[in-house]
């Protein structure tokens, strides 16, 4: 059961990411700002790693009765650091994305092109 609610958490947010995830193409698709595209990889791509990690995790704690815990412990760390290290990886694409993304002026399209008011006389 302890192995079961390991999984449930990452499940249940890897769900939600997937639902910001849709938000974001959408976001692309509508303004063609690259900034989304971006932030959609990359949310992608750390919910694949996060998943990994939790798997990777629970078949060192589960799966593998005969290591010691000195081992499991080393192990566990040594995953943690290098998953600590894959996640400053991602910040970089991230704050890219969000730059792209809060910096962007759309250019108006034909058909919303803004009038001026007629001079008053």
């Amino acid at each position: 059961m302890a192995e079961l609610q390991t999984y449930i958490f990452p499940a249940i947010q890897g769900f939600f990411l997937l639902i910001i995830a849709i938000a974001w193409v959408v976001g692309f698709i509508r303004q063609r700002n690259f900034g989304f595209l971006l932030l959609t990889i990359v949310f992608l791509a750390e919910r694949v790693a996060t998943g990994i990690r939790q798997a990777i995790i629970n078949y060192v704690i589960y799966h593998e009765p005969g290591f010691p815990v000195s081992e499991r412990t080393s192990y566990i760390s040594l995953i943690g650091w290098f998953f600590v290290g894959n996640f400053h990886c991602v910040l970089a694409p991230t704050a890219l994305g969000v730059f792209l993304i809060a910096f962007h002026h759309p250019r108006p399209r034909p058909g919303q092109m803004v009038q001026p008011p007629p001079p008053v006389s």
